[in-house]
């Protein structure tokens, strides 16, 4: 490697593995790698990217062949849990679900539910891949031929938030058993505006009715299907101020409300219940109860999760429910026509446009004058 590669920087686990199992090497113009721990399994870093992007950490390995091994793995990613963003990736030599393989013995031992409740313990998750799904292949014949995915990539929910515009691609093997794991970290998308969405918590809101009211009395001088559309587009408009002015940036606002609660029952306790103070503390009590509502019902309804129906606020479930979610539905890189890969955005677009265009033909220059008629 230091032929091929003679700028770059190399580091092994050979002091804890004799063969040498995990091999993490890295150009040191483009990255800074400090090695934090190690075993015969895993090689533990923090990435610093010299690019001013946020630091992260990574951790890659070689899950052991034997059961009892790979607990002695899971213990350690346990160890090196972190609230940073962190990336888990490598030959993991244990599936997560009976469709991961084909062919070969069909069975379901206990440890293969242990992995999926380590991963759930570590909050780690698939971050969103492409190409090949079965990433390991014995290579045998067909009577004897097995296929599986042991090779992943996991990340925690911190690393979605800070890149989450990145995904894992698995292209073919080639001689190898084993398909490449190749990451991309793509910078952030621009911002534009988003479409509006009507979110439960504002019929809930004391204007709502009236504001409703107000906007449906308008008098649209137009056939009844467009004087229903402009009616809901100005409500539209009613809405957004409603919840800027009220509901914006809500988890923001349940931290503070609640901050003001808490001071304001600290000073109760301090001056024997002052009644001005039990008139305001009143007022946040219910002003929180309302943020909370809100909160948990923007949570619940952006999860999409209907079946969840507790008592108390799960609002941290809902929306790391949310973030996974995302993680899986965003679209950053297609297979083109041609079978080339692209990551460009604005590629991507076009390319939809030009399939569906060729699949559904352009509009049909003729029109329909008939609207007097009808009328």
């Amino acid at each position: 490697m230091k032929y091929i590669c003679p700028q770059w920087n190399f580091v092994n686990n050979y002091p804890q593995a004799s063969l040498g199992r995990v091999f993490v090497c890295w150009d040191s113009n483009v990255l800074q790698i400090q090695v934090i721990d190690q075993s015969d399994q895993f090689i533990h870093c923090e990435v610093q990217p010299k690019c001013g992007d946020p630091s992260f950490f990574a951790t890659f390995l070689y899950g052991g062949n034997i059961f009892l091994n790979r607990q002695a793995l899971w213990a350690s990613l346990h160890h090196l849990s972190t609230t940073s963003p962190w990336i888990v990736l490598g030959d993991f030599n244990v599936i997560r679900f009976p469709r991961e393989k084909v062919w070969g013995i069909v069975s379901w031992p206990s440890y293969m539910d242990e992995f999926n409740n380590y991963l759930y313990a570590l909050q780690l998750d698939d971050l969103r891949y492409s190409g090949y799904f079965l990433t390991w292949a014995n290579k045998q014949d067909p009577i004897h031929f097995v296929s599986t995915k042991l090779d992943r990539v996991l990340v925690n929910e911190h690393w979605m938030r800070v890149f989450n515009c990145s995904f894992a691609h698995f292209p073919t093997p080639g001689i190898f058993d084993h398909s490449p794991a190749i990451t991309t970290i793509l910078p952030g998308p621009r911002k534009s505006s988003k479409p509006f969405k009507f979110f439960d918590f504002l019929a809930d809101h004391p204007q709502f009715i009236t504001v409703v009211q107000k906007v449906w009395r308008r008098v649209v001088i137009e056939n009844p299907m467009f004087s229903v559309c402009e009616k809901l587009k100005m409500l539209q408009g009613e809405f957004k101020l409603i919840n800027t002015g009220d509901f914006s940036d809500v988890s923001a606002r349940v931290v503070d409300t609640r901050q003001r609660l808490e001071t304001l029952q600290h000073s109760m306790s301090s001056h024997n219940h002052v009644p001005s103070l039990i008139s305001q503390e009143r007022v946040v009590y219910k002003q929180l109860l309302t943020m909370l509502r809100a909160e948990e019902s923007l949570a619940r309804q952006k999860s999409r999760v209907q079946w969840l129906k507790l008592g108390d606020q799960c609002t941290s479930y809902f929306f790391k429910f949310v973030t996974n979610r995302r993680n899986r539905s965003k679209l950053t890189n297609l297979v083109l026509e041609d079978g080339s890969l692209t990551h460009d955005i604005e590629v991507i677009k076009s390319s939809f446009v030009t399939f569906y265009t060729d699949l559904l033909g352009t509009a049909h220059s003729d029109s329909y004058h008939g609207h007097s008629r009808i009328q």
